[in-house]
């Protein structure tokens, strides 16, 4: 019976012990219990209550008996949010399904305390700065693939924060649980279009639902226009010469396409469920100009100009494979592999003056290849063992033209090996534990080779006494090697007087970071406070160094990143979730030790409002401006927008504006200071400048049933009438 509630009681009375659960879409349920025999109560609208006293393990299948009595009327006063061990579950509304068309602007419609969501630029990141595995059924996902879900179809979401299982190696899940169908399917049409910065998004998406199987096929198209891109940059090079350098850049109409197709299937039993899918992507930015004005100054003075033109172009394809096995009811094995074949081009040619000309002309041919396997014993539900590898692979072959540079033959593999113990000694406890984590590097070029070896390690410990309150610590710790790119000998010209160059000679940068956390959940009010400290000794930062009258620009790897901060998220919700209203405030101090560091002490916040009426939906967010600082100090101008959407009988239109009243387009800053080099340099530009646009869609469903029945409810008002 799907989505029946099961509750666990002590065999010696009848008071209801905090261990509860819902089954899921195909009736099954797992409830870990301290108890060694349960009384358990299973009840579901429509059908009578079952009562009965067993040992707590696998009870096999039983039967709810319909019931005879016919059901008046009731109100019917939903819970949207409910906080569980290792995830807090979300039911979306009805309210908060029409007013998205993704899985993107859903997240945004729920509201999550621990994400912070821009459903106007898509970006999704986490408050408290963990990294987020994005799932759809329990199978990763990209925030790409996530966009293109159905919200009609989604039954729950669910923020996993300490994960167990297939999942235990990660820090963050954002699980969609998915309504599946067992007969037709849906076509859906997808319009993005913005004005003032001209850019937009056109797809096509088919899906079909044949008993286990689905088949899903989208083609997609994008565009995105810049203009009026202008950038100011001063800079100070300190070599044998003293030179202090202006530089005034514009370019011309920036165009980029892409365009895309794939083709998806999916299968799925008790058991077993796989996924493959086939796609092609394309990327295109014709040729266009940037002219800078140069003025040099001190030891050199000249007044001068420079014209630079660019183009490129990224075709790839791809081949993408999941797997998920339960062998037995304890034991389950994963796997997913990716693959790509990419053949791409880039040129670049730059001028300065009538006399110095450096050119460069790239083709490159590219395979990827990554994947992981996964395999997880779960004795009992206080114990669970997983053991997961993970491989990265990445070869590279350039051909250059008119360039010193050489050709280049580059691989680059990474193996991670993670093994994962969770403990749960009670229901009130969570024990995560990755002490033996470590990752096998390898890269080669024509000229280096290298290996090296990372240990890796996490401990996660979380105390929930009841469904209001929870407390969670985690630790972090580790090493890792630069990226190939920065340890190779190749040398790039960038102009007369600075040149580019790798350093074979980088160390092993360590990794610390350690939080506490406490949880809040109340009916109408989640609120986290969240205390950090993150270490990152021997950092890789860029470095600069006088050769002659050349200033050559590489990395170095020294000094200790000290990185604190208090944060306080919360999202409280009002007039029967018509109304929510979030934010969040995190102080902060950043502290850089070494002989070129810095430091920032920072207040930033953030708000986001909320209003479902009917078939309408209208939202507005605010961050202000901010500074930061890791390795170098940077801007940001602030970001604001307001949006309304209306969404009916697969119909769905929003339309919204961005930073409407930000009159001088900049969009980034960056400053620093070093002691042979100092810069400081604006971007202007329209594609984080003032901009409206509207988003249209509409889906057609065809001959969609199930052979499962499902609880549904028609609104009448204030009530709802419950009926099969």
């Amino acid at each position: 019976m799907p989505f029946a509630n099961i509750t666990l009681l002590s065999p010696l009375n009848s008071h209801p012990s905090e261990v509860h659960g819902v089954s899921n879409e195909d009736g099954r349920f797992c409830i870990p219990s301290p108890e060694e025999r349960v009384r358990v109560v299973v009840t579901c609208v429509g059908y009578d209550t079952l009562r009965f006293t067993c040992q707590a393990a696998d009870i096999g299948t039983v039967v709810l008996q319909p019931s005879t009595e016919h059901l008046a009327e009731v109100t019917v006063q939903a819970a949207s949010h409910r906080s569980e061990m290792e995830r807090e579950v979300y039911l979306p509304t009805t309210r908060q399904r029409n007013a998205a068309n993704g899985g993107i602007s859903l997240l945004s419609n729920l509201a999550i305390p621990q994400l912070f969501v821009n459903r106007i630029t898509g970006e999704v990141k986490s408050q408290t700065g963990r990294a987020i595995t994005y799932c759809i059924d329990e199978r990763i996902v990209s925030l790409s693939e996530l966009e293109q879900l159905r919200p009609k179809d989604v039954l729950r979401v669910e923020y996993i924060d300490a994960p167990q299982g297939k999942f235990a190696d990660k820090e963050v899940v954002v699980n969609f649980v998915m309504r599946h169908y067992d007969y037709g399917g849906y076509v859906e049409a997808k319009d993005h279009t913005m004005l003032i910065h001209s850019a937009g998004s056109n797809s096509l998406q088919a899906v079909l639902d044949q008993k286990r199987m689905r088949y899903a096929l989208r083609i997609a198209t994008s565009y995105d226009n810049e203009r009026g891109r202008y950038s100011e940059k001063e800079e100070d090079l300190l070599t044998a010469l003293s030179i202090h350098k202006s530089t005034k850049s514009h370019s011309d109409h920036i165009k980029k396409w892409t365009q895309s197709a794939s083709f998806n299937t999916y299968y799925r039993d008790n058991r077993l469920k796989l996924t493959g899918e086939v796609g092609y992507v394309q990327n295109r930015q014709p040729d266009y100009a940037t002219t800078e004005q140069l003025v040099y100054s001190g030891d050199v003075t000249s007044v001068t100009s420079a014209s630079i033109h660019e183009s490129s172009q990224q075709r790839t394809a791809y081949l993408n494979a999941d797997a998920d096995w339960r062998i037995t009811d304890k034991q389950q094995f994963s796997a997913q592999v990716y693959g790509s074949l990419g053949w791409n081009r880039y040129d670049n040619n730059y001028q300065e003056g009538s006399d110095y000309l450096v050119s460069s002309h790239i083709k490159e041919h590219t395979s990827v290849l990554n994947g992981f396997v996964k395999y997880v014993y779960t004795p009992t539900w206080q114990h669970s063992l997983s053991l997961t590898v993970i491989e990265f692979y990445y070869h590279y072959v350039d051909h250059y033209r008119h360039t010193v540079v050489a050709d280049q033959d580059a691989r680059q593999s990474e193996t991670i090996v993670w093994p994962v113990y969770v403990w749960r000694p009670n229901v009130k406890w969570y024990f995560n534990f990755r002490p033996l984590g470590f990752s096998v590097a390898y890269w080669k070029t024509r000229t280096d080779q290298q290996s090296y070896f990372s240990s890796r390690g996490a401990v996660t410990v979380k105390y929930q006494p009841n469904g209001t309150h929870n407390l969670q610590y985690a630790i972090y710790l580790g090493n890792s090697n630069p990226a190939a790119s920065m340890r190779s000998r190749v040398e790039q010209v960038v102009n007369r007087y600075e040149v580019l160059r790798g350093n074979p000679d980088l160390k092993k940068t360590f990794f610390l970071t350690n939080y506490v956390q406490y949880g809040l959940s109340l009916k109408n009010w989640r609120a986290i406070v969240h205390a950090e400290y993150q270490l990152m000794a021997n950092i890789t930062q860029s470095s600069y160094h006088p050769e002659g009258e050349i200033l050559v620009q590489s990395s170095k790897a020294e000094g200790n990143l000290h990185m604190l901060s208090l944060t306080a998220q919360q999202t409280l919700t009002l007039f029967d979730r018509k109304l929510q209203l979030q934010g969040g405030l995190t102080l902060g101090r950043n502290i850089l030790a070494g002989t070129e560091g810095g430091s920032l002490n920072y207040i930033r916040y953030n708000l986001n409002a909320q209003v479902f009426l009917g078939s309408f939906s209208f939202s507005a967010y605010y961050q202000p401006a901010q500074t930061g600082f890791m390795t170098q100090y940077y801007r940001q101008k602030p970001d604001y927008g307001i949006s309304a959407t209306y969404g009916k009988k697969g119909f769905f239109a929003e339309i919204g504006a961005r930073r409407l009243f930000l009159h001088d387009k900049l969009t980034h800053a960056w400053f620093h200071r070093w002691q042979h080099y100092a810069f400081d340099q604006r971007i202007y530009g329209s594609s984080n400048g003032p901009c409206l646009y509207a988003r249209l869609s509409y889906t057609f469903d065809f001959g969609r049933q199930t052979e499962r029945q499902e609880m549904g409810g028609a609104s009448t008002g204030a009530t709802a009438i419950l009926h099969r």
